[in-house]
């Protein structure tokens, strides 16, 4: 049996000075359900931690919780952590096997010193804190991979800085050495605690989630809380100890989370394209937001150093300018929802073409047993149709696939040059949902007005068992499988969908022809008014 979540290596992600090794892999394993909610958790973490009920500092009840940190992120999320306790190897290992099987990203806490290729290896230095994503088990062989934020770091093999989530291979005997590895050496109670077994991610399948909802959560907890920032200098007096012995925390809570904010709006943002701000005033405003923020950091951590308090004076001021960046962000955040408010209002229409009578070919099974006729590619490969594909299309507001009333019902179009007729309008956005077979492939698809071409878009489909070539969306990814004299095998890599978007003139029409290809393959059409 091969299990693989596929989850994303966030090459674009956070940085260790943004968010810790806790929170990072974390935020990965969110993304398995939405690769938008890694960049969502990223978001909620730096609200909940600036804008909260009380500043986050690290005290005894912090601690205590240690490990459940992060579940008001997740519950905003329709997510939840669910804690798996073992006693020792054997039962942890048949309780991580079993969680794999559900497809369900997998969070084991450990130590940098039990990390056996780690340069902390058994070293006093690596007794922090460390968090892995296990992500795909393979029988077969009995090995699993683990995702590791940490791997890459201080390497130079990137463009940036990011903490990736590394891709790494361990047998099962390796990963139960780390596990019990983390028992020697010295550990406060609070990791203790962290290392009895291990946690999933779980999701609530009734749960939709969009970036408007995010930045409603944002805006709601800058109205309702005062700046966690501002609360720390008030208490400096009685604070002034744990800021100088731990510096790090709080630079990173009160610079990187806000840091880690930005970068995630903007990447968000980058996926609204439907959104429309001025470049130059959001540059301007992130700049002097984070520059202001060092600044009146640097001058707390002098006074913490010094045992030092803010004069009345220096309070007032310093409020001042907090309150005021904070305006200014709550005023950028609230123009972002009314323009994404005021973009969806504005469709007319949004097309899901129904597409089924032209389906031709049968890609996905209900199961994997021999006698299933699928067959994407005309030897015996073929898809299984599982809850993620099907959650993720009941949270897209684009596209439609309704599930087989039974195996062997026709799903997609293989294309030969197919005419699919749509409802006559000037359409401007084109989307679909596709991949393709036996290599990758760049073709044109026309769009007519009767029989008349009016305009075309060249496509570039990648196969379904590589990841994105040309940048486009991975909608989904799961099972595979070959059936071949008379029996059936998994494939061990995870077949994959892709999602591709493409500008249309509006000019009027009401026939699409599609490309000559047999090899690409189509699942889902949807036009935008």
């Amino acid at each position: 049996m091969f299990v693989s979540l596929d989850i994303d290596m966030y090459k674009d992600g956070f940085t260790r000075e943004m968010f810790d090794c806790v929170d990072i892999p974390m935020a990965a394993a969110a993304g398995y359900y939405d690769k938008n909610f890694y960049y969502y958790f990223g978001i909620l973490s730096a609200v909940e931690k600036n804008w909260s009920k009380k500043e986050t500092i690290p005290d005894q009840e912090f601690l205590d919780s240690f490990a459940n940190r992060s579940d008001n992120v997740f519950r905003r999320l329709g997510l939840r952590l669910e804690r798996h306790r073992a006693s020792d190897k054997v039962e942890m290992i048949q309780k991580l096997k079993a969680c794999m099987k559900r497809k369900k990203p997998v969070l084991v806490y450990t130590k940098y010193s039990s990390l056996f290729y780690n340069i902390y290896y058994k070293a006093e230095e690596g007794e922090q804190l460390h968090l892995l994503v296990i992500d795909a088990w393979n029988s077969e062989n009995n090995t699993f991979r683990i995702r590791d934020s940490a791997f890459l770091r201080g390497t130079e093999l990137l463009d940036n800085d990011a903490d990736v989530l590394f891709p790494i291979r361990v047998t099962e005997d390796m990963l139960t050495t780390m596990w019990e590895s983390n028992y020697t050496g010295k550990a406060e109670k609070y990791m203790k605690d962290c290392f009895d077994g291990f946690f999933t991610l779980e999701s609530d399948e009734n749960t939709h989630i969009t970036f408007q909802q995010i930045i409603s959560y944002f805006i709601s907890d800058m109205m309702q809380y005062d700046s966690n920032f501002l609360k720390i200098m008030d208490n400096l007096q009685e604070l002034s100890e744990s800021i100088s012995t731990f510096p790090e925390f709080y630079a990173r809570q009160f610079i990187g989370n806000v840091k880690g904010l930005f970068l995630a709006l903007e990447q968000c943002l980058d996926n609204q394209k439907n959104y429309i701000f001025q470049e130059d005033e959001y540059i301007a405003l992130r700049n002097d937001y984070i520059t202001s923020r060092e600044n009146r950091f640097y001058r707390l951590y002098q006074k913490a150093l010094t045992k030092r308090c803010f004069t009345q004076k220096e309070k007032e001021q310093y409020a001042q300018k907090e309150k005021e960046n904070n305006l200014k962000l709550l005023d950028f955040l609230k123009k972002v929802n009314e323009y994404n408010q005021k973009y969806y209002n504005s469709l007319k229409t949004i097309e899901k073409v129904d597409l089924s009578k032209y389906f031709n070919n049968v890609g996905f099974a209900l199961n994997n047993t021999d006698g299933d006729i699928a067959d994407l590619t005309g030897n015996g490969i073929y898809f299984l149709d599982d809850d993620l594909l099907h959650k993720r299309l009941n949270s897209s507001e684009l596209f439609q696939m309704a599930r087989k009333a039974k195996t062997g019902d026709c799903d997609n179009i293989s294309c030969q040059g197919q005419e699919i007729e749509i409802p006559k309008g000037k359409y401007t956005e084109f989307f679909m949902l596709a991949c393709s077979e036996y290599g990758s492939y760049s073709e044109k698809i026309e769009f007519l007005m009767d029989d008349n071409v009016v305009s075309e878009v060249e496509i570039s489909i990648s196969d379904f068992y590589q990841f994105a070539l040309y940048g486009e969306k991975q909608f989904w990814s799961g099972e595979a499988y070959q059936r071949k004299d008379g029996t059936t095998k998994q494939l061990h890599f995870n077949a994959k969908i892709f999602q591709y978007e493409y500008n249309l003139g509006g000019n009027e029409i009401n026939k699409i022809r599609l490309c000559n290809r047999r090899n690409i393959h189509i699942f889902a059409i949807t036009l935008i008014k």
